[in-house]
């Protein structure tokens, strides 16, 4: 399985009410909306690209920064409610009492983290290439969902692992169609 993958996405709010913890809701991803460029070239999320990751119930895991030590919710335990919708990949987080649950409730809430990310690996055929497009367009059907976090910077970073991705797609359609078409 190849390495995995990250996008950033702005858009993030804090629900606090009834006595009950503050709550994070957010898109982790939006479906239909390109990219920035991503290295070379963009890349749009399709709808139903997590339908099979959350149909088999897979225990994602929300973060802070990507950083595992800084766990905010799990699926296993509830405390990550994570669905598509008609816009995106959706979610929920009920952060525990803990240092890093307060402390990320603390900076949405004063703006400091104010959008969501999300990890993933592109599952066998889950992707496809238009190379003819300008910029090249990579179009996300399945992906393997690996965690969501709450991030402060609302941008899509080019990742290495997106280049040369782009390369061995260039490769393969050359391997396929030598003369060019």
């Amino acid at each position: 399985m190849g390495e995995s993958e990250t996008r950033v996405l702005p858009g993030l709010e804090l629900r606090v009410g009834g006595g009950a913890r503050p709550r994070l809701v957010g898109w982790a991803a939006k479906f239909n909306a390109d990219s920035l460029d991503l290295g070379g070239f963009v890349e749009v999320i399709r709808p139903g690209a997590f339908t099979r990751t959350l149909a088999t119930g897979t225990d994602v895991r929300a973060f802070v920064e990507h950083n595992a030590a800084m766990i905010i919710g799990r699926r296993a335990n509830g405390s990550l409610l994570i669905h598509e919708d008609a816009d995106g990949l959706h979610v929920e987080i009920m952060p525990a009492d803990t240092q890093p649950g307060r402390d990320v409730i603390e900076n949405v809430r004063v703006g400091n983290l104010d959008a969501m990310s999300f990890a993933f690996r592109v599952a066998p055929d889950g992707a496809t290439w238009d190379l003819k497009a300008s910029p090249p367009l990579r179009e996300l059907r399945d992906v393997d969902l690996l965690e969501v976090s709450v991030v402060s910077l609302p941008a899509y970073p080019a990742t290495e692992v997106a280049v040369r991705d782009l390369t061995a797609a260039r490769a393969d359609q050359a391997a396929r169609y030598p003369r060019g078409r």
